[in-house]
């Protein structure tokens, strides 16, 4: 029993059951109709024989002078019937007595009384008697002479108990049939499924192979079966997607490693110089002001990398809202314009439209952009704020500052997590690396995009938002 049920939990025996129930189902269908068309047939037969015995049996009727002429001369009348097995003849006149009759069989009283007249067709009647025959009959009247003064009763009588044996053995066969034809059908389909199935063992190969050092083999596509290769397709994208992310994590904490070492170092390097002699009380403090400067590198950097966690595994919650552009520009410039006046820069704003979207995120990445842009920008240039629809729809916050352009080899990459640009953008490399991957996945978290366009020497940062509105997503 348990040997059962693992056949019928796989796959290869789920299907060769349902090839075996189909079979069955099908083979039964057609089973039952021949049964029924046979049966048809046969019936047809004896009532068409049945019919013509009493147009014969009319017809002799009319040479006759009278019926008592049928009793004393029956000879002439039973030989409608010889020659026909299992046929006979019985005729009575008007008052239901027997003139004639070619067995000793009992009439029963419904054939007796509903005969057919001429010009109907002929009802059928049916029964068995106890030692199980049965008989088919039709009953009519006739009439006996060319004047037809007087009428007889015809009931002819055929005994169909072979017909019935015939079925009965039709039917064994059928059911024979049905059950061999279900058990050869069910072989057939565990051989084809198997040999179907083939193609996944291709499946089973490679996943088995697969590990985390392993993820460069795919599945071969060539010789798959239609139905397997949108299957195989996405087995592969996902194994691609599977090892970009190892190797992200790979170098994500290969970053984290770099990037810790050196305010880590600096923090014991400054505490070894500290302690090595007794120093003043402002020298001390230097030493603390430096230490806080490195640890709030080191914070910055933590929170970073904490939010970008969160967000590639879609635990930060999104509520967006209906934004006005301007005053979260307003806002933002207000709030950067000590650090602007410190480096000799400026901020215009310029916004018109309103746009959906997470408040404290689109303030987040719009900031990191702008202190990017503070960093970048040479004295007295300005950094500017736009808004601007685009052909399909979208809302285009735009942050564009004067300065060196970035070059275009290092476009596409400065949104990686913990990739700084040369010293000819930024001028140092104090950022985490972060800023712009953290912008980015923002942008994900929206259904948006963001890019970076170079022209006449200015550098846009461009954060494209869908048109239309953002459904909330909880933590």
């Amino acid at each position: 029993m348990s040997g059962l049920r693992r056949f019928s939990a796989s796959l290869t025996g789920r299907l060769s059951l349902l090839f075996a129930a189909v079979s069955f189902v099908i083979l039964s269908a057609m089973g039952l109709f021949l049964h029924h068309a046979l049966t048809q047939q046969l019936a047809s037969r004896d009532l068409q024989d049945l019919n013509g015995k009493v147009e014969l049996v009319r017809h002799k009727l009319t040479d006759s002078d009278s019926a008592e002429l049928i009793e004393r001369n029956p000879q002439g009348w039973l030989e409608i019937v010889v020659g026909h097995q299992g046929l006979h003849l019985v005729i009575l006149n008007e008052a239901r007595r027997v003139l004639l009759t070619s067995s000793a069989a009992e009439l029963p009283e419904r054939l007796i009384d509903s005969p057919s007249v001429e010009g109907e067709q002929a009802p059928v009647f049916e029964w068995t008697v106890e030692d199980g025959r049965r008989f088919r009959a039709v009953s009519a009247w006739g009439r006996v002479g060319a004047s037809a003064k007087s009428r007889v009763l015809i009931a002819l009588i055929l005994d169909v108990s072979q017909e019935v044996r015939l079925l009965a053995a039709y039917r064994a066969s059928i059911v024979t049939g049905i059950l061999v034809g279900t058990i050869v059908a069910g072989a057939l389909g565990l051989w084809a499924a198997k040999h179907g199935l083939n193609p996944l063992q291709a499946f089973a190969r490679v996943a088995g192979r697969t590990s985390a050092s392993r993820l460069d083999e795919r599945i071969d596509l060539a010789g798959l079966p239609g139905e397997l290769i949108p299957l195989a397709t996405a087995y592969n994208a996902m194994l691609d997607r599977l090892a970009d992310s190892i190797n992200r994590l790979s170098q994500f904490s290969s970053d984290i490693a770099h990037d810790l070492r050196t305010p880590l170092g600096n923090l014991l390097g400054e505490a070894q110089v500290a302690l090595s002699r007794q120093r003043s009380a402002d020298e001390y403090r230097s030493i603390i002001e430096s230490s806080t400067e490195e640890l709030g590198r080191l914070s910055r950097m933590i929170e970073g990398m904490l939010f970008l966690a969160r967000a590639d595994n879609a635990q930060l919650s999104l509520r967006p809202e209906r934004l006005r552009i301007a005053a979260e520009f307003a806002r933002i410039g207000d709030y950067f314009e000590p650090l602007a006046h410190e480096r000799g820069v400026s901020i215009a704003t310029r916004g018109s439209l309103e746009v959906y979207a997470d408040p404290s995120l689109l303030t987040r990445a719009v900031s990191n952009l702008v202190a990017n842009a503070i960093r970048a920008t040479p004295q007295s240039g300005t950094i500017e704020l736009t808004d601007r629809r685009s052909a399909d729809g979208a809302t285009e916050v735009r942050v564009s500052n004067p300065g060196r352009e970035i070059p275009e080899q290092e476009r596409g990459k400065i949104f990686e997590r913990f990739y700084r640009i040369s010293d000819s953008r930024t001028g140092s490399t104090a950022g985490s690396g972060l800023g712009l991957a953290i912008v980015k996945s923002i942008m994900c978290l929206h259904g948006g995009r963001v890019w970076i366009e170079c022209d006449a020497g200015r550098t846009t940062f461009i954060l494209s938002f869908p048109g239309e509105p953002l459904q909330p997503s909880a933590a």
